[in-house]
């Protein structure tokens, strides 16, 4: 019997799908608890980096001063839109997928610049 956690994150959450839909998910290796707890790691060190750049983002917006270029304010702007989707991402999965389509876009994906503007269209890797 394979061990989830009470929460899982993005990817161990996309396991549990796979587990409990064998006619949805017919194909594939044979799920092991190894894989479980890699997923569960991948989940944490996205989560990690996560607060890292979200704490590095909001730093640098406090350190602004005076008048800024419009181009700087831009890239913030791309950054947080970009912090937001990650932020729902890992949200739809930790509730269940009940957030939206956002749950549908990966961490990576964010981070490589995934657009906002269908957010359902994106797809997770997994």
């Amino acid at each position: 019997m394979l061990r989830f956690s009470a929460q899982p994150g993005m990817w161990e959450r996309q396991l549990q799908r796979k587990y409990k839909n064998p006619r949805l998910f017919p194909t594939g290796p044979a799920l092991v608890q190894a894989t479980v707890d890699a997923a569960r790691q991948r989940d944490t060190r996205e989560r990690l980096a996560f607060r890292e750049d979200f704490k590095q983002l909001c730093a640098e917006m406090a350190a602004l001063q005076g008048a800024v270029e419009s181009d700087k304010i831009l890239q913030l702007k791309e950054r947080i839109d970009k912090l937001y989707i990650e932020c729902m991402a890992q949200a739809t999965a930790r509730d269940g997928g009940s957030t939206g389509n956002a749950g549908a876009i990966s961490s990576e994906t964010a981070r490589d610049g995934g657009s906002t503007g269908n957010a359902g269209a994106i797809s997770s890797e997994t």
